[in-house]
């Protein structure tokens, strides 16, 4: 019985360290970056968000108020702006805006990361780009967990369409496959569920996923992608896991369904 009790013990003192310490183990902040015209983006321009609650988010945008269509992007966890250079270029390339936003405490944007507060910052960035353009011309893209801040956004206003990169059901779902023996549907603070907001999504949906992806497994891609509204459709990237998923591929899919729409 003592080591059932000392056992449970600690157990206990694991599940209350993670319950207090569960955001560093969610969110990856990166490093300060440098300007937009330090990496080759001589056409874009760093600005930064404003908030009712005084925290200021890095975004990078091209002269996207000139474009036909704006790709409103969200990168993935681990990564920040400067991660996704290459995308934005061959966005530009083919003539679409870019309006790419960071994440509060990634590459020197004030605050730290939170899913409330990453959507607070998805509506600056919605507010910020209708004071130049309609939100209908807007494409919302998101990779990883930026496909729970896309979905948010998207169940909310009307945009010209939604692009997932190796999204996810819900955090919890996540948590759940990858910590078997912890209960983090209860403890999770920040759950981004997408699945309960996807029937709100009226948009046209690409979603795009690793056929090997053992982070967030293809099967709850899928599953999001079964209780999405049409217009939709599931592309899978045979052998390939969600790191894996190169900017190349990214863009292509990007490019072809704005093209397609």
């Amino acid at each position: 019985m003592k080591i059932i009790s000392n056992i449970l013990f600690v157990y206990l003192i694991v599940l209350v360290l993670m319950f207090s310490f569960q955001r560093d183990f969610i969110y990856f902040p990166q490093p300060e970056i440098e300007s937009p015209e330090f990496y080759g983006l001589n056409n874009f321009e760093e600005t930064r968000l404003p908030n009712n609650e005084g925290v200021e988010v890095k975004a990078w945008h091209n002269d996207f108020k000139e474009r036909e269509t704006t790709i409103l992007y969200f990168h993935g966890n681990a990564e920040t702006l400067s991660n996704n250079v290459d995308l934005y270029k061959k966005l530009d390339a083919a003539g679409l805006g870019v309006f790419a936003v960071t994440y509060r405490g990634y590459g020197g944007s004030e605050g730290k990361p939170s899913e409330t507060g990453n959507y607070i910052d998805a509506e600056a960035a919605i507010k910020t780009i209708s004071r130049d353009i309609d939100p209908s011309k807007l494409v919302v893209v998101g990779r990883s967990l930026g496909t729970g801040i896309a979905v948010d956004l998207a169940a909310k206003h009307d945009l010209g369409g939604v692009v997932l990169i190796s999204p996810f059901t819900s955090l919890a779902d996540i948590g759940a496959k990858q910590f078997p023996f912890i209960p983090a549907r209860y403890l999770l603070l920040d759950r981004y569920d997408s699945l309960q907001k996807i029937a709100k999504v009226d948009e046209k949906l690409r979603i795009v996923h690793g056929s090997k992806d053992n982070l967030v497994p293809i099967a709850l891609g899928k599953e999001l992608y079964n209780a999405a509204n049409e217009p939709k459709e599931f592309i899978t990237l045979e052998g390939v896991g969600h790191n894996d998923v190169s900017l190349d591929a990214i863009a292509d899919n990007i490019i072809g369904f704005t093209n397609a729409r």
